[in-house]
């Protein structure tokens, strides 16, 4: 490599340098959110969702693979099946 090429690689360098002394650091203040919140749903919406959610987790179940998680279910009385 020429030295040519070295000294402009080396100034380049030197231009993207910030001296701490004259830097001047940007005051980033916390975004404050001033939408009002968004109601998605209403009451009975939700209810309705909430009811399927529970019909699903009758119907299909979970499955625990883990024998301490199966463990500690029994000691409070969940009936594991299968």
């Amino acid at each position: 490599m020429s030295s040519d090429r070295r000294k402009r690689r080396v100034n380049r360098r030197d231009r993207y340098q910030i001296d701490p002394e004259t830097a001047v650091v940007a005051k980033i203040t916390q975004p404050i959110n001033t939408l009002p919140p968004y109601e998605l749903l209403n009451d009975e919406g939700l209810e309705k969702i909430h009811n399927a959610s529970l019909e699903i987790l009758s119907d299909v179940g979970i499955d625990f693979y883990d024998d301490e998680a199966q463990a500690i279910l029994k000691q409070h009385g969940v009936r594991l099946e299968g």
